[in-house]
C-alpha cells in the first residue's frame, strides 16, 4: 500500500508542474477560445522555461484540484492490489522453519521425510492427514531414504509390502529385539511364512462376497472379453455357496481355502449336467432357507451346459490355490490382523509389523496380498468403529511399496478417503504418476488429493515432470528490457515489467539433484531438502550387531496366553458386541493344582483366561490327548456349557486325570455332566 501512496504523491507533483506549464500557455488576458497554438507548442517544446505570471497560481491550483478529485475517486473505487504477485505467488519454503512448526518433541512420534524435515503424526497438532505419496524411479531412494528410517522409528504398527524381503533382512531382527511382534507373509519362501486364513476375518455374508470378488478381480485375465462376464457372475455365485457352507457348517479347523478346494473336487457333472454328484447331497441336507443352499440352488437353475461352464470358470479362478505350500499358509491363521491396531490380545501397547514379502519378477501370488489388504481394512474398521469409538488404540501405517504391482481392494478410492479418522495411514509408493493413472483412470486425482504429504525423489517420466511443475504453480518475476537504436536519431530505452514463471519448469524438475527430494505438504510452501542419509546414521551402522530376524516355528506358537486387564477388557468388549467369546474364571489355588509353581507365578495379577470360538469338534479328535486340562481346553473348541462342566469338576476337587475321563470334545455338556457325577459318586 505504501507503494500506491508513493505514486499518488508523484502524481500530485506532476499535476502542479502541468498547471505551471498551462499558465505559460494562457498568460493574463487569454481565453480558451483565443489559445495560441504556436505558443502552446513552444511551451511544451521548452518545458523548463520561465513562464511565471499572474495566472500561474490559479492554474496550479486548478490542476491540483482536478488531480485531487481524480485521486479521491480512484481511492474510493473497489480494487485489490497484489504488487509483486500479479502473475502468481508461489515461493519456496524454509525446511527448518517448516520442521520446527510441524514436528513433535518426541522423535518416535514423527515421520521422517528428509534429512532435516520431520512431521508429527498427531493430526490435531499439524491439521494435515498422514496419508503420503512417494514418487521416485528405480534407485531414487524410496527404500533407503523413506522406508528404512521410518520403519526403524517404530512410531506405529505397520504393514509393509517388501519386494525380495530386503527390508525384513535389514530390520526384522532389530524390530524383534525392540519387542515388536514381527510376522512375515512370505510368498517367496512359503515354508517360512506365517499362516493367514481369510475365513477367520469373515463376519457376515457381505464379507464373504467381498472376499470372492477380490479373488476374481485379482486373478482375472486382463484380456478377457466382456462377453465372459455372465460366466464369472455365475461362478461367483457357485463359490459363494461353497464359502458360506464352509463358514457356517464346517468345524473351525476345516474353515479354510483347502476345504473349499476339497469340496470343488466333489463336483462331478453327469452327462446331462443335472446334478453335481456328492456336492448335491451335501447341500440337500441343509435347511431350505440356509444361505448356502439358497445360493447353490440359484446357480443350479441354469441350463446344463451353463453349469459345466460355471464349474470350469470357477476352477480356473481357483487354479492358483493348487499349491501345497500356499494351501498350508491358508490352512490356519497366525497373522492376527486385529493386533495391528489393538495390540497383542488387545493390550493397546504392543506394536505389530507385518512384512508381505513378494517376488519382484513374478506376480503369480501377489493376489494373496490383495486378499490380505481387503480383509485388513475391513478388520481395522471393525475394531475402530465397533469396539473403540472410531479410533484405533495403536495407529497403523501401511507402506504400500510396489503399489502398481499388488492387487488392491475394489473400494480402495473410498478407503483412501476414510482411513484418516481411524488412525490408519496410507503411504503409497510409486515410480511415476503414469502408474497411478493406469490403475485409476478416472480417480487418480482423487487418490492424490487425499494425500496431504507428497515426496518426489526424482525419476525420468515426462508426465511426472509436467505434473510436479503444475503443482508447484507460478511465481511473479521482474523483467527488465533494454533497447538501443542506431542511425540518424540514435537512442536507447529501458523498461521494467513483471512476468509469470513456473516455480520449476518440467525441465528443472527433471534435473532435480540426485541428492535432493522435493516435498509438498498441504497448506505449506514447497521445500527442497537433502534425502535422509540412512547409510551414515549411527543406528544403521549398529544394525550389523543385531542378530538377524528369526522366524518362529509354527509348532512353537503359544497355546497358553496370559491376559492383562486391557486384554480382558478387549475380550469383554468383543463379547458385548456378540462375538463368539467365552470368558471363565479359575481360582488361583485350583489352577496351581494343575500347573504348579510356574504357572501360578505367571497368573499372579491376572485371574482370568479367555477361550475363543466355542464349537464342538469332530469325533476324529477322540484319539488326541492334551497334556493338561488347561491345554486341552485351549486346544479344542468347547462351548460355554462344556467349559462350565470342567469348572464344576475343579470345584469338586477332581484330579486332572479324573477330569480328563469326561472331558471329551465330542461329548455334549449333558453327557459330560452325567459322567462327572458318576465319577464323583464313585469317589465318594
Amino acid at each position: 500500500m505504501k507503494k500506491v501512496y508513493k505514486w499518488y504523491v508523484l502524481g500530485a507533483a506532476a499535476a502542479v508542474y502541468l498547471g505551471y506549464l498551462f499558465s505559460g500557455v494562457m498568460p493574463p488576458g487569454t481565453t480558451l477560445m483565443a489559445l495560441d497554438q504556436e505558443r502552446m507548442l513552444d511551451v511544451f517544446q521548452h518545458p523548463f522555461g520561465n513562464y511565471f505570471n499572474e495566472n500561474t497560481g490559479k492554474m496550479v491550483m486548478l490542476a491540483l484540484g482536478i488531480y485531487v478529485c481524480w485521486m479521491l475517486w480512484d481511492m474510493a473505487r473497489p480494487k485489490k492490489y497484489r504488487l509483486g504477485r500479479e502473475h502468481g505467488s508461489a515461493a519456496w519454503g524454509d525446511v527448518e522453519d517448516l520442521s520446527r512448526r510441524l514436528k513433535s518433541k518426541r522423535e518416535m512420534s514423527n515421520r521422517i521425510l528428509s534429512e532435516h524435515l520431520r512431521i508429527s503424526l498427531d493430526t490435531h497438532m499439524t491439521q494435515i492427514n498422514n496419508n503420503m505419496m512417494v514418487i521416485g524411479g528405480s534407485g531414487a531412494g524410496k527404500s533407503t531414504a523413506i522406508l528404512l528410517p521410518n520403519i526403524h522409528n517404530i512410531s506405529t504398527s505397520m504393514v509393509i509390502t517388501d519386494p525380495k524381503g530386503e527390508l525384513l533382512r535389514t530390520l526384522g531382527g532389530y524390530l524383534q529385539h525392540e519387542g515388536v511382534m514381527v510376522k512375515v507373509l512370505d510368498l517367496i519362501n512359503m515354508k517360512q511364512s506365517v499362516q493367514y486364513n481369510p475365513f477367520v476375518y469373515l463376519r457376515d455374508q457381505a464379507s464373504v462376497r467381498r472376499l470372492i470378488s477380490n479373488i476374481f478381480e485379482n486373478t482375472k485375465d486382463k484380456g478377457a472379453s466382456k462377453g465372459e462376464q455372465i460366466w464369472e457372475d455365475a461362478a461367483k455365485m457357485y463359490l459363494e455357496a461353497l464359502f458360506l457352507y464352509v463358514w457356517l457348517e464346517r468345524p473351525k479347523p476345516s474353515q479354510n481355502i483347502p476345504e473349499i478346494l476339497r469340496l470343488m473336487s466333489l463336483a462331478k457333472v453327469d452327462e446331462e449336467c443335472r446334478t453335481l454328484g456328492e456336492l448335491d447331497q451335501i447341500f440337500s441336507v441343509l435347511p431350505q432357507d440356509h444361505p448356502a443352499r439358497e445360493t447353490y440352488c440359484r446357480m443350479m437353475q441354469a441350463a446344463g451346459d451353463t453349469v459345466r461352464s460355471v464349474l470350469f470358470t470357477a476352477n480356473a479362478r481357483m487354479q492358483a490355490f493348487y499349491n501345497e505350500d500356499l494351501q498350508h499358509i491358508l490352512q490356519a491363521d497366525q497373522i492376527d490382523l486385529a493386533s495391528l491396531g489393538i495390540g497383542y490380545l488387545g493390550d493397546k501397547k504392543t506394536k505389530t509389523v507385518i512384512f508381505c514379502v513378494i517376488p519382484d519378477s513374478d506376480k503369480t501370488y501377489n493376489f494373496i496380498v490383495g486378499m490380505l489388504y481387503t480383509q485388513l481394512f475391513n478388520e481395522l474398521y471393525y475394531q475402530a468403529d465397533i469396539l473403540y469409538a472410531g479410533r484405533l488404540p495403536i495407529p497403523v501405517t501401511i507402506w504400500m511399496d510396489e503399489f502398481a504391482n499388488v492387487a488392491l481392494p475394489d473400494d480402495f478410492v473410498t478407503v483412501n478417503s476414510t482411513v484418516r479418522s481411524r488412525e490408519i495411514y496410507l503411504s503409497i509408493i510409486l515410480q511415476n504418476i503414469s502408474q497411478l493413472k493406469a490403475l485409476f483412470k478416472d480417480y487418480w486425482e482423487t487418490i492424490l488429493g487425499n494425500c496431504d504429504q507428497m515426496i518426489y525423489l526424482g525419476g525420468n517420466d515426462p508426465g511426472t515432470f509436467e505434473y510436479i511443475s503444475k503443482l508447484l504453480d507460478h511465481e511473479t518475476i521482474d523483467k527488465r528490457s533494454e533497447s538501443q537504436s542506431m542511425g540518424r536519431s540514435p537512442g536507447s530505452s529501458k523498461s521494467h515489467d513483471t512476468l509469470q514463471r513456473s516455480l520449476m519448469t518440467p525441465g528443472e524438475v527433471r534435473k532435480l539433484s540426485k541428492k535432493d527430494s522435493l516435498i509438498l505438504i498441504r497448506g505449506e510452501d514447497p521445500v527442497i531438502d537433502r534425502k535422509y542419509q540412512t547409510f551414515r546414521k549411527k543406528w544403521f551402522i549398529a544394525l550389523k550387531q543385531v542378530p538377524p530376524y528369526k522366524a518362529a516355528k509354527r509348532e512353537e506358537q503359544k497355546k497358553l496366553q496370559i491376559l492383562n486387564q486391557s486384554s480382558l477388557n478387549h475380550f469383554l468388549r468383543l463379547q458385548e458386541n456378540g462375538e463368539n467369546v467365552v470368558i471363565y474364571e479359575i481360582p488361583m489355588e485350583d489352577l496351581a493344582r494343575f500347573k504348579g509353581e510356574k504357572i501360578t507365578k505367571e497368573f499372579r495379577n491376572y485371574g482370568v483366561a479367555a477361550a475363543e470360538d466355542s464349537e464342538t469338534g469332530s469325533k476324529t479328535e477322540e484319539r488326541k490327548r492334551a497334556g493338561s486340562v488347561i491345554e486341552y481346553m485351549l486346544k479344542y473348541d468347547l462351548d460355554s456349557a462344556q467349559q462350565k462342566e470342567v469348572q464344576e469338576g475343579i470345584r469338586a476337587g477332581l484330579s486332572e486325570q479324573e477330569i480328563l475321563l469326561y472331558l471329551k470334545p465330542f461329548y455334549t455338556s449333558e453327557q459330560m455332566r452325567e459322567r462327572r457325577l458318576l465319577i464323583q459318586e464313585f469317589l465318594g
